[in-house]
């Protein structure tokens, strides 16, 4: 049996970290240079008619990080409105109205999310705050509706 030398394979190995490390470092670098508006200056651009479901985004999760959690839901909704299909207002939406203990409302959305995507209801319900607010009999029965969703 011959034997190769492992060099190569651990230059290239050391290599392929450094890069990543490179590339990581970047795009930190990226974000960092980009600071998130104020709350106020988003308030501010979001009165306009031609705000988009992005800025409504970003001011939800304003809002919602400044702990306004009935004014993140409305915000929410309103991107809902606009793109029924975005995955991070609707598990914006979920989270706030469990922070904000709105157990009906909550309820009513999360059955709502379950009939159009099951998966995304059961990563929802894995959250602490929607975990915490449901209970351990109406999650069960959520997440098992969930499951079967996903079966069929």
């Amino acid at each position: 049996m011959r034997r190769y030398s492992r060099k190569p394979a651990a230059f290239i190995l050391l290599a392929a970290c450094l890069l990543a490390g490179v590339w990581a470092g970047r795009r930190a670098m990226v974000r960092a240079q980009a600071p998130m508006p104020s709350l106020r200056q988003l308030e501010l651009a979001v009165t306009s008619a031609e705000a988009s479901p992005t800025l409504w985004l970003a001011y939800a999760q304003r809002l919602q990080e400044a702990g306004r959690f009935a004014h993140a839901v409305a915000a929410y909704r309103k991107v809902l409105d606009e793109d029924p299909i975005s995955r991070p207002a609707r598990v914006g939406c979920a989270v706030a109205l469990a922070s904000d203990s709105q157990l009906p409302a909550l309820r009513t959305f999360l059955v709502d999310l379950l009939n159009h995507d099951p998966a995304l209801t059961l990563e929802v319900l894995q959250l602490p705050p929607c975990r915490r607010c449901l209970g351990d009999a109406a999650t069960a029965a959520l997440q098992d509706d969930a499951r079967l969703h996903l079966m069929d």
